[in-house]
């Protein structure tokens, strides 16, 4: 079976929409670049706190990782 690129493309958006909105309650923090989405919440497990990638290569996959560490040493210095 062939699974067509829309498909994934698809699916990709699912997941983010849904593990996304975790990040929306009180506490939480989301951002959205492209196809990244940065999410941390209170509830103290992974898989609410985590960057979600879609389609991406490993170069891709790295950019990302320093984009959020840069946006967690941002967003940690507004709270201070």
């Amino acid at each position: 079976m062939v699974i067509e690129r829309s498909l994934v493309t698809q699916m990709d958006a699912s997941v983010m929409d849904y593990w996304g909105t975790y990040a929306l309650s009180d506490g939480g923090r989301h951002e959205r670049s492209g196809d990244a989405l940065f999410m941390q919440t209170t509830i103290p497990h992974c898989l609410f706190n985590s960057v979600i990638l879609s389609r991406h290569d490993p170069a891709t996959v790295e950019a990302a990782l320093k984009r959020t560490a840069k946006n967690l040493n941002r967003w940690d210095s507004v709270e201070a």
